[in-house]
């Protein structure tokens, strides 16, 4: 007569909890995951908003190369800069200096105005460099509160 196999107490249970475990991630390594993405984020984060910033400095520091451009017509047509404005630079070479304030990160205005020399001034309105300024000088020489110092082109 053959032996009856008799079951052993807990051993399907065994089974099912070997497989329960592996369906599912511990508390300890969701906070790992957690940590790592934490520690991705404060690197990406500041590096985000720096490359930002460095955008809008750009489009001011390129709109006052355009106004500059625009400066030397004016001279050229009338032999001085006086009487140069924003209106009648925008109405020379049909661009769109802002003159209307319209711009939400920066107001471009002439800083200084002489017969034979301008200065052209690009200040934030907001942001963490809010009342920062980039004067552009009529030798095509940068100076300024605000990040970059110099062209776009040397970053």
């Amino acid at each position: 007569m053959a032996a009856i196999p008799v079951p052993t107490p807990g051993a399907g249970k065994l089974k099912k909890g070997l497989m329960r475990k592996s369906a599912g991630f511990t508390l300890i390594e969701i906070v790992i995951i957690l940590v790592i993405i934490g520690a991705l984020a404060t690197i990406a984060i500041p590096s985000y908003m720096r490359s930002l910033e460095r955008g809008r400095c750009t489009f001011a520091i390129n709109t006052l190369k355009a106004m500059r451009s625009a400066a030397l017509v004016y001279f050229r047509e009338n032999q001085a800069y006086t009487g140069m404005t924003l209106d009648n630079m925008e109405t020379l070479v049909g661009a769109n200096f802002y003159s209307d304030n319209s711009h939400p990160d920066w107001e471009f205005t002439i800083f200084l105005l002489l017969a034979n020399d301008f200065t052209l001034r690009a200040k934030r309105l907001n942001g963490p460099l809010a009342e920062d300024v980039i004067n552009f000088k009529s030798n095509e020489q940068f100076t300024g509160s605000t990040y970059p110092y110099q062209d776009p082109g040397d970053f």
